[in-house]
């Protein structure tokens, strides 16, 4: 299905018609025609993110249709979308807002996993020092 047909069966599903999409889009109902027609391709992407906010659905999805990568992939375009929309030091401020959400447990991939430290050493050592080391690690255990 072609990004026309996807707009104008969105639509419909929506209950709207091509003058109330174009109302609450700021343009003319022509312009909707167009789009729906498959005249106008070329459409600005504030007004496909626009677009996909009243039809309720992600810009990629609006843009390309349903797929089935899942709801990463999913969000990625979403992401990537609006990052398109910034400027640059509305995207370096969103560099440093997802480098902070790393550093934060609860919102990192590998929250449930603990890592348990293992003490490396030879049971069979005599040396003083090795011996202290083997202490060491157990106590930093």
């Amino acid at each position: 299905m072609e990004l026309g047909e996807r707009i104008r069966s969105l639509r419909k599903q929506k209950g709207l018609t091509q003058e109330e999409l174009a109302s609450r889009l700021g343009l003319q109902k022509s312009a909707v025609a167009k789009y729906e027609n498959g005249r106008v391709t070329n459409i600005k992407r504030a007004t496909l993110f626009k677009m996909a906010e009243i039809l309720e659905v992600s810009p990629g999805e609006l843009m390309y249709g349903k797929e089935d990568k899942g709801q990463e992939d999913h969000g990625f375009a979403v992401l990537s979308g609006y990052y398109g929309l910034l400027n640059k030091a509305g995207r370096a401020k969103v560099l440093e807002h997802v480098h902070d959400l790393t550093l934060i447990p609860a919102y990192r991939l590998d929250r449930g996993l603990s890592l348990m430290p293992v003490a490396a050493h030879n049971d069979d050592a005599k040396d003083a020092e090795q011996l202290r080391l083997m202490e060491e690690d157990l106590d930093n255990m």
